[in-house]
């Protein structure tokens, strides 16, 4: 299976409709999404960011391409240190414990210990640095993953005030959203 096409798609700045076309040409030639997943991880953070990009998009426009690969991607979820990738691993991540696709990956949620990825999703809402776009997100991931570890809901109700001192026009709209479901 050639995979050149992906690599060279990802070592120049692509554009939003190029994103779709890999990921369509992607899902379409059922390559591993373990293989763009490893790809999300590349050490030139440029490359990893693409790489990150179009996985989203697989995950969001295609979730039957993207479902075989969901138990690697919860893997690797807590691995991920590149802060312009962690953002689409937290959209990937709202996708697979949200409602919307939430059935599609109940089995992969239930059977699975996710403590790795809601401390990971902490230490990225936490973390200094952290774009204001991945903790907005960890704030939506945490809400729906609560019931999985029952310390949750209280880290949540003691860090989103802290969070909303000074916090972006976006942490305050949906710190308070979450806040006020809590």
């Amino acid at each position: 299976m050639d995979t050149n096409w992906l690599t060279d798609t990802i070592k120049t700045a692509i554009g939003k409709k190029r994103v779709l076309q890999a990921a369509a040409r992607f899902a379409g030639e059922e390559l591993p999404v373990t293989r763009l997943l490893e790809l999300t991880f590349a050490p030139e953070k440029e490359q990893a960011f693409r790489a990150a990009w179009i996985l989203e998009h697989l995950a969001t426009d295609m979730p039957d391409a993207f479902q075989p690969g969901a138990e690697a991607f919860l893997d690797r979820y807590p691995e991920q240190r590149n802060l312009i990738c962690q953002r689409h691993y937290c959209r990937i991540m709202m996708e697979i414990a949200g409602k919307k696709n939430g059935l599609r990956y109940k089995t992969v949620l239930e059977k699975r210990n996710l403590d790795p990825v809601i401390d990971a999703t902490f230490e990225w809402l936490i973390q200094p640095g952290s774009p204001v776009a991945v903790q907005v997100n960890c704030l939506d991931i945490l809400y729906l993953l609560r019931h999985r570890a029952d310390w949750v809901t209280g880290e949540l109700r003691l860090h989103i005030p802290f969070l909303l001192q000074g916090g972006s026009a976006a942490m305050q709209s949906r710190g308070k959203k979450v806040l006020a479901k809590l």
